[in-house]
């Protein structure tokens, strides 16, 4: 089986403090920061082994989640949405993933001070202003905490978007997110969204994309453990330049603009990057092509 990376970065607490500033001594106090299948990387199309796959089944990404029930935080590093298995059961499963269910915890972003910087992953080394992490955990385990660093244990996709004007980057359905950003301005502000249904698959719509990369990652920050599933849709976003300034409009417990929260790309090593075309993408060619006549015929036989 496949597995899938995507940009996480906020799943775990760290035993000591640290910030994206200081990430090229993180290996220091967290060794795993120092592995050879580290998050991010550059992912380049060329390079890519194409690979043709069944849809993955994105189950309850349709359905109306009461926005009360959905909490908004600013944990010092991103502004993450967290989900409540009782009112939202997200899952994910079939496709690459095989038989292994994963089940929706939470959304977080990263970006950065300016435009031309703040994904994660990059395209052929071109960096995009946002990233959005929807991290999912394997239902064989209770928490992030106890999947992060087993094998299967997280999946985590990714959508990259850039600032565009008028139509293009007017984005009605994350503003559900981002008209909230306000709240939490400072470090452990929460809100609860004020939407009244909060339809996952509409704000970020996995499920109608067709093409994604595939590969083993990491977590993106301290402890950096592996094991990472990440998926990252190749198909860029759009988001305004008023929903970007309330990202980075965020502060930090320090005070500062928490921007620029984005790691630093890392080496591919020996790993293999696949770009996959789901079932919605490829062409199934029928074993044979019935004409006329012999419809007639079947027509006839069933008679």
């Amino acid at each position: 089986m496949f597995k899938f990376i995507i940009c996480a970065t906020l799943l775990l607490s760290s035993s000591f403090a640290w910030k994206h500033s200081s990430q090229d001594s993180w290996g220091e106090e967290s060794p795993d920061c120092n592995g050879k299948q580290q998050s991010p990387i550059n992912l380049i199309p060329a390079d890519a082994q194409a690979q043709n796959a069944q849809n993955i089944q994105f189950n309850g990404y349709d359905i109306q989640i009461p926005g009360n029930s959905l909490i908004l935080v600013n944990n010092g590093h991103s502004a993450q949405l967290n989900f409540n298995e009782q009112t939202s059961n997200l899952t994910i499963t079939g496709g690459i993933l095989g038989e292994e269910k994963y089940i929706l915890e939470q959304i977080h972003f990263h970006w950065g001070g300016a435009n031309g910087r703040g994904s994660e992953h990059t395209i052929d080394w071109k960096p995009y202003d946002l990233e959005a992490h929807l991290v999912h955990r394997n239902t064989k385990f209770e928490s992030v905490a106890e999947a992060a660093g087993k094998e299967n244990g997280l999946t985590v996709l990714g959508f990259l978007y850039e600032q565009r004007s008028g139509l293009l980057g007017y984005n009605s359905d994350i503003r559900a997110i981002t008209d909230r950003l306000p709240i939490i301005q400072n470090e452990g502000n929460t809100a609860r969204l004020t939407t009244r249904n909060f339809i996952t698959g509409r704000n970020f719509p996995a499920d109608k994309q067709t093409t994604y990369f595939n590969y083993a990652g990491s977590l993106t920050t301290p402890g950096c453990s592996e094991n990472v599933n990440w998926i990252v849709f190749d198909r860029i976003q759009g988001i305004a330049a008023d929903e970007l300034r309330k990202f980075r409009d965020l502060k930090t417990s320090d005070g500062d603009a928490l921007v620029d929260n984005w790691r630093k790309i890392r080496d591919l090593n020996d790993r293999n990057v696949t770009l996959i075309k789901t079932a919605d993408n490829f062409k199934i060619i029928p074993p044979r092509l019935i004409v006329p006549q012999q419809l007639n015929s079947i027509r006839a036989d069933s008679n």
